[in-house]
């Protein structure tokens, strides 16, 4: 006897959750500075500085951190001048006259007064063609406006080339190529780069990776619809029509993943997950679960989606 998708996805993760077993680790886990480094990048994106200064404050008193320490005491510092930078940007925002402009994205902006209150810092804009002004916090204009806004305070010191090429370098959408040539001209001027380079070579890594991995996706030849059977002993077989989709979509509640040529880990609901490799014919795929039972797959004729 065996068991239909059909019959309904509760009774399904049910048995899957016995059949498959827990989640692999493929992944090997992120040593504690750098799940730490995740959560401060995207403060600092959002332009957080307060915010992630807190983090690395709360890690430097850690223990679990210890091994850390050099590394969070430059972060610290770093921090500290990117607070500065925004300290500037408001500085500047709160000097700017009733009928100022700035420009966003295609259209620009005329300025009717700067707000700070405990709400938060936002100027009062009003766009070209409206006819009522609107409020937008600091943190939500685009990044070039902070830029523009600290123009007449930033010198050519090292500490403000190197300041602006942390705030490229972290900042949502921020110019990375701006932001290694202020780097680079810091250093010259005897400032370490090299924790911020590195970070930037890492993330047009990953960048590039991701890039690949998405053209290699839309052609993989694990795309399209499967017939997929579980063998788990003394129980009915599980099985499964699914149709397997561009970035690891499918169309019932799974996800895919390519680990390389031929080799996939596809992940079930209740985290059911399984290895599998696909025949050079493309038209079988098999493998196992996490608790060794038997998966195989049989390509149907259903067009890909």
């Amino acid at each position: 006897m065996r068991l239909s998708l059909s019959i309904g996805l509760v009774f399904l993760g049910a048995s899957l959750a016995v059949a498959w077993g827990a989640p692999g680790d493929e992944d090997p886990p992120l040593n504690p500075y750098d799940n730490l480094w995740q959560q401060v990048s995207q403060l600092l994106a959002d332009r957080e500085y307060g915010s992630a200064a807190g983090l690395i404050e709360d890690a430097q008193d850690d223990p679990e951190f210890a091994p850390f320490k050099k590394q969070l005491e430059t972060d610290s510092k770093d921090l500290a001048e990117l607070q500065r930078f925004a300290t500037l940007v408001k500085e500047s925002a709160a000097g700017l006259k009733s009928g100022a402009t700035l420009k966003q994205g295609s259209s620009t902006y005329t300025i009717e007064k700067f707000i700070s209150d405990a709400e938060g810092d936002r100027l009062l804009l009003k766009g070209p063609n409206s006819a009522t002004a609107t409020e937008k916090s600091l943190t939500e204009l685009e990044y070039h406006s902070w830029i523009d806004l600290t123009q007449s305070k930033l010198t050519t010191s090292k500490e403000d080339r190197y300041v602006l090429g942390m705030y490229l370098a972290t900042v949502e959408h921020g110019n990375r190529k701006d932001a290694r040539q202020a780097l680079n001209l810091a250093s010259t001027a005897g400032v370490t780069v090299n924790h911020w380079t590195d970070r930037l070579d890492a993330e047009e890594k990953a960048a590039a990776a991701a890039k690949d991995a998405k053209k290699a996706v839309r052609n993989d030849p694990i795309l399209g619809a499967w017939r997929i059977i579980i063998k788990v002993p003394k129980k009915k077989d599980v099985i499964i029509n699914a149709i397997l989709r561009e970035a690891g979509r499918t169309n019932i509640k799974s996800t895919w993943r390519k680990l390389g040529d031929g080799r996939y880990v596809l992940t079930l609901p209740k985290g059911a997950t399984a290895r599998l490799e696909l025949d050079p014919s493309g038209e079988i795929l098999k493998g196992k679960t996490t608790r060794g039972h038997k998966v195989s797959g049989l390509r149907q004729a259903k067009p890909r989606k």
